[in-house]
């Protein structure tokens, strides 16, 4: 189990380490299909924080929430987030074939 407390601030925000955390997986899982691409979210981003095309131009694309230290997804309209993020990666990425949502916890059943 990863102890949320002990993840490191990258340019002094834990959530940006999280988003990190989640890029070096994804690419060390599927970086023998092709590169990543990254997406800068300052001015709103595109519903994911990076995404890979595939060689059909299929894309799949990461959604990273650091709800820490409560991942309820019932607190500060998470849940409406998380759809929000979804459907705005839908219109930008009309390739989209896969959404990983990444996020610190499992979910509920309620979730």
């Amino acid at each position: 189990m990863i102890d949320w407390e002990k993840l490191k601030p990258y340019e002094n925000a834990k959530w940006k380490s999280f988003e990190e955390l989640c890029y070096q997986i994804a690419q060390r899982q599927f970086n023998n299909l092709v590169e990543f691409t990254p997406v800068d979210d300052s001015g709103g981003g595109d519903g994911v924080e990076f995404y890979l095309t595939l060689p059909n131009g299929d894309e799949w694309g990461w959604q990273a929430k650091f709800y820490y230290p409560n991942p309820r997804l019932n607190v500060s309209g998470r849940k409406n987030s998380i759809k929000k993020s979804l459907e705005k990666s839908i219109k930008v990425h009309p390739n989209l074939k896969k959404w990983f949502l990444c996020i610190p916890s499992n979910f509920t059943p309620p979730e």
